[in-house]
């Protein structure tokens, strides 16, 4: 991660794999620990030891985790991938809505991340799939151009919509639940 710089205590607690990170207006998520290590092992003067934590756990040594800055950075992945312009209210993925930072379609520095995800009993995560929800699993031909407007004062999911340029549109009551999916 090279635009921002976390501590080595950080990478332990707060953002260990799985986490997280703000930097700037993104969002990314800290990779597992299989992605730490070119090699896949740690260099010699990247492990230490703890005698008694060793013995405990059954290993034979810990690897000092990858803070970025001057040592090597700590392996993340853009999540989530779809935001939304605060300004013209378009979702799509960071790829397709975002020009250097900014909105693709109106120019606006306003991007936000979703905050909505989805993950499953076994712990995988992925990005709220929108398109799935606004059609109600039933998408048709051609080009779906969707939109995220809050059209209330509250912040109840009631109030959230998303809509599609086919015409589709349903707001995100009941996309929390349990079957929603």
């Amino acid at each position: 991660m090279s635009r921002g710089e976390v501590r080595q205590a950080q990478v332990i607690s707060t953002y260990g794999p799985g986490s997280l990170i703000p930097v700037g207006e993104e969002s990314f998520m800290v990779s597992g620990t299989d992605f730490w290590f070119d090699s896949g092992d740690p260099a010699p003067d990247e492990v230490f030891h703890e005698a008694r934590l060793e013995s405990h756990l059954g290993v034979q040594g810990f690897a000092k985790p990858p803070t970025g800055g001057k040592e090597r950075d700590l392996p993340v992945i853009r999540f989530p991938k779809w935001y939304s312009c605060s300004n013209c209210w378009r979702l799509d993925t960071y790829q397709k809505i975002s020009s250097q930072g900014n909105c693709a379609f109106c120019g606006s520095n306003r991007l936000v991340p979703s905050r909505f995800i989805a993950f499953c009993d076994s712990g995988h995560i992925s990005d709220f799939p929108f398109k799935r929800w606004v059609h109600q699993g039933s998408e048709g031909p051609g080009a779906h151009e969707l939109s995220l407007k809050n059209v209330g004062r509250s912040a109840g999911l009631s109030d959230i919509v998303i809509s599609c340029s086919c015409g589709s549109s349903k707001n995100m009551q009941g996309a929390l639940g349990k079957d929603a999916l």
